[in-house]
Formats: C-alpha cells, structure tokens, sequence
C-alpha cells in the first residue's frame, strides 16, 4: 500500500483521515504545521501528500511550492 503525509493542523481531522487510512492498509505520517510538511518530506518517501491549504507557519500553496524537489508530482482537487 501506499505511505501517505496528512498534513493539517486541526487535530481531529487530521487524526480521522490518519485512521481512515490506516484501516485500508496504508502508512501514514502526520504534519501539524507547514515546515514540519516540508521537513518530514526531506526525511521520508511519500506517495501522496494530503495538504491543507491553510497552515500555520507556511501556507499549503508555499509547501507545494517547495516539495518538488522531493519527487512528487501534484494535483490540486476542491
């Protein structure tokens, strides 16, 4: 299966999409805040990123902006 980041930082969303996943047999990491996205992307090899629009510290648009120097390709929704 797949190893997902949630990044948001309202806490119980983030923890319902987490067990949600982790119920179909995915791994999941989560990040609060828009560095923490940033840095645990630096860290870890994700297969899809759920990011938030709006985080503190960094925005989720700012993140996108960074993270392609992970490897990710992106596709916004909503």
């Amino acid at each position: 299966m797949a190893h997902i980041l949630v990044a948001e930082d309202e806490a119980p969303i983030r923890e319902v999409v987490s067990r949600h996943l982790l119920l179909v047999g995915h791994t999941v990491a989560q990040a609060g805040t828009g560095p923490q996205a940033v840095e645990m992307c630096g860290k870890e090899k994700f297969h899809l990123v759920l990011l938030d629009v709006m985080l503190p510290g960094m925005g989720g648009f700012e993140v996108k902006r960074r993270l392609p120097a992970c490897g990710l390709r992106f596709r916004c929704c909503g």
